[in-house]
């Protein structure tokens, strides 16, 4: 998953000379807040103040609205931020209904829309402005402010080599602009391609010209000072009121000797570098834009505002949470654990957010043995015991999960008996009784989470996590059980958790999936755009969306969500490093295929999915699904056979169930008995599965065996009022609501009816 946008607009235009003027024009007020913004995060409120005069003089001018938008973000005035960014939009839109042709306004249309965390959008406004820029290069190849422009928007898109040939003919042509162009140059050689001796020798070419024109100016800015006695220095180049570049150094203080920037050996350089490029879902670099030469990283603030705190494990720790357990951005997360670790390798808590971030990606078998380095470290920690029962079951290695995870719950009782910390230690236990029940297949496992979830929120009502964990339980406890109420319930919780936790993507990803289920589609397409603002990249989150603009007959739409969350997945392949982290990312397509009826391209993609792990259960499920849905019964009974073949044999549910639809495939293809002896295989490997007992009863029931259908029915039904099982009470619906169909071809018809109202108490909708 790909970090958000978190833009840093530092537009610049040219100086106006307007000290003859009595009173300040708009662009007057534009220059002093752009000054202000380089004095520092203290001069932030006066900037906002000039910008907002600016607007007040020209309430239609695009460059003041983005530039008051962009300091509002740094003031921690989001909405009011967000608010002045959809001003900006609003009036490009305007301009380019007027002219379409305007390359400026479509570039700046797209800093409006990345900004507002719609990149898929802003993608099509950059390469709309490169479009129109290259027709006006053809009709005059000199003219420079157009190759200017043109070297920004390819640098935008990521497009680097176009990029450098663009600023090259910048210099060529010896515009204003060369100074401007070398250190662009500069830039994209290091922060987008690690060519960093180039790098430096572009700069230097920079300096040589600067050196030469009496409008250079350098400001410096020192943010903090280290133990170590240094300092970290905010350097900004101006030439003719033009920014050239706003960049990050260090300053010796003892030896009074300046690290620049772009030193090639300096690790702090190669770090903050990594961290410069913000990416597209498409996984395209959002690097510069307008005349800056420099973007923010992810987390703005740490790098707008550093706190001297950063760099200790505590703070990494915090943040790395923070990004993984609710804003879903994993990949960000491990690079924030591995800085932990590097902090102190010994931390076990650090070790264990880096396992379980790999375990997000579907890196089962590196998360494993990271978690297994946690537990080396502090053989108590519940967490890791919790979480490497998760990499064990994604394994299909029940028994050891199982085992794992009441070690887990074991030692979150120690924490409540013995500790302070007793909050997170229920909430813990919350999801261990959850991961528990799952690989049991045990329903009520949920009850148990759900009082520790209450247990936790009772000594801690801020706790946003446990909201959240309530929200999940009773969700899932409204969906198998078909206890509604609890819908409202859940909604309820993630409200509370957001509250608590604004930034908190997954539990807005939570209520989509809620809304989904509860069929309405306007409030779950909402709550999966708040999640994609906060991080665009969250592949859950864009699936929702498209399935929500699918049930509202959005169609294009819908396509364009599940197309962004391919490419996410298609860079995700290419990133791949290990044939089960390969096999995994194509089962999640071939998934996404499925669910929009790409049969043939889903079937390609699972196909890939078994190559690269032959042992890939979900894959071989999946495929069987697909031939099923395509009528290919051969096919579809081969890969079911293949996932039977694989599932552990303690794995009694999962290896019933894949029996079962086997036998369902049977059913379809007309070859009744040996359906029957499926579903027979199927009960006799879990004799709670009450799924076979249904099936084998619509077989009697359609072949004119009313009565053996009953008796099966009421097998399926007496199994449910038992079995902990997530979906026997799915299956006891449609049993009473089938059971009455044959007793109606019974002439049965009173009991026939109190079948058709106990289907109807249970949730049952035909």
């Amino acid at each position: 998953m790909k970090a958000r946008f978190a833009i840093a607009l530092l537009t610049v235009a040219m100086l106006c000379a307007c000290a003859l003027a009595q009173e300040k024009t708009a662009d007057d007020w534009l220059e002093e807040g752009r000054s202000l913004m380089l004095s520092g995060f203290k001069s932030f409120d006066p900037a906002a103040n000039a910008f907002n005069e600016a607007i007040k003089l020209e309430p239609e001018n695009i460059d003041a609205w983005l530039d008051f938008a962009q300091v509002l973000s740094y003031l921690n005035q989001k909405n009011e931020s967000l608010e002045a960014f959809q001003k900006a939009l609003d009036l490009t839109n305007e301009t380019l209904k007027q002219n379409p042709n305007d390359a400026r306004a479509w570039q700046s249309q797209g800093i409006a829309l990345a900004s507002l965390g719609r990149d898929y959008e802003a993608t099509r406004s950059f390469e709309k402005s490169v479009e129109i820029l290259n027709q006006s290069i053809d009709e005059n190849p000199k003219d420079a402010e157009a190759w200017w422009l043109k070297a920004d928007n390819l640098d935008i898109l990521g497009q680097s080599e176009s990029a450098l040939e663009a600023y090259d003919k910048v210099i060529e042509l010896n515009s204003s602009k060369a100074i401007g162009a070398w250190i662009r140059k500069s830039d994209v050689l290091l922060g987008q391609m690690g060519r960093y001796d180039e790098s430096v020798r572009a700069f230097d070419k920079a300096t040589d010209l600067m050196a030469a024109n009496s409008n250079t100016t350098t400001l410096s800015h020192a943010f903090f000072s280290e133990e170590n006695g240094s300092s970290t220095i905010l350097n900004t180049w101006t030439s003719g009121g033009r920014i050239l570049r706003v960049s990050f150094g260090r300053y010796n203080n003892s030896a009074q000797d300046y690290d620049r920037f772009l030193k090639v050996d300096s690790d702090y350089v190669k770090n903050f570098a990594s961290r410069r490029g913000t990416i597209t879902p498409q996984g395209k670099h959002l690097g510069k834009y307008n005349d800056s030469l420099f973007s923010w990283g992810p987390n703005v603030e740490h790098y707008a505002r550093p706190q001297p705190e950063w760099n200790t494990l505590g703070f990494q720790l915090k943040s790395g949470h923070a990004l993984l357990y609710e804003e879903g951005a994993v990949e960000v997360a491990a690079q924030v654990y591995d800085r932990a670790i590097q902090i102190d390798s010994n931390s076990s808590e650090a070790w264990t957010g880096k396992g379980v971030a790999l375990l997000a990606q579907g890196k089962r078998g590196e998360a494993l043995s990271v978690l297994d380095k946690a537990l080396e470290l502090d053989p108590e920690n519940a967490d890791a015991w919790s979480y490497k029962g998760n990499a064990l079951s994604s394994m299909d290695r029940i028994d050891e999960s199982i085992r794992a995870y009441e070690r887990a719950i074991q030692l979150y009782d120690e924490e409540i008996r013995n500790s302070s910390l007793q909050a997170e230690a229920w909430d813990g236990k919350g999801i261990a009784l959850e991961n528990l029940g799952l690989a049991e297949n045990n329903l009520s496992r949920y009850d148990e989470a759900l009082k520790a979830y209450d247990k936790a929120i009772e000594i801690d009502s801020q706790d946003a996590e446990a909201w959240y964990d309530k929200g999940n339980a009773l969700s899932t406890l409204a969906r198998f059980r078909h206890e509604l109420e609890k819908y409202n319930e859940s909604l309820q919780a993630f409200d509370r958790a957001i509250y608590l936790k604004p930034r908190f993507a997954l539990a807005w990803v939570a209520k989509g999936s809620v809304f989904l289920d509860r069929q309405r589609y306007e409030d779950a397409l909402q709550a999966y755009d708040k999640a994609l603002y906060i991080n665009s990249g969250l592949q859950s989150a864009q699936s929702g969306r498209g399935a929500a603009l699918e049930k509202l007959g959005r169609r294009n739409e819908s396509a364009k969500s599940y197309e962004i969350a391919l490419m996410n997945l298609d860079m995700d392949i290419q990133a791949a490093n290990s044939s089960q982290v390969l096999s995994e990312v194509w089962y999640r397509k071939g998934s996404i295929l499925e669910a929009q009826g790409m049969y043939e391209e889903a079937q390609k993609a699972l196909h890939n999915a078994t190559n690269a792990d032959p042992k890939n259960v979900m894959a071989w499920v999946t495929k069987g699904d697909v031939f099923r849905w395509q009528a290919k019964y051969d096919e579809s009974l081969q890969a079911y056979e293949k996932a039977i073949e694989n599932i552990p044999a303690n794995s009694t549910w999962q290896l019933s169930d894949a029996w079962s639809s086997k036998g369902d495939v049977l059913q379809e293809a007309g070859r009744t008995d040996e359906a029957i002896s499926a579903f027979d295989k199927a009960i006799l490997i879990d004799s709670q599965n009450n799924y076979p007992w249904l099936a084998k009863g619509d077989i009697f029931n359609q072949t004119g065996k009313q009565e053996e259908a009953v008796k099966a029915y009421d097998k399926a039904i007496q199994i449910a009022q038992s079995s902990p099982s997530f979906l026997a009470k799915q299956v006891s619906a449609k049993a009473w609501y089938n059971k009455g169909k044959a007793l109606e071809a019974l002439g049965r018809q009173s009991e026939a009816d109190a079948s058709f109202a106990k289907a109807n108490e249970l949730g049952y909708q035909g």
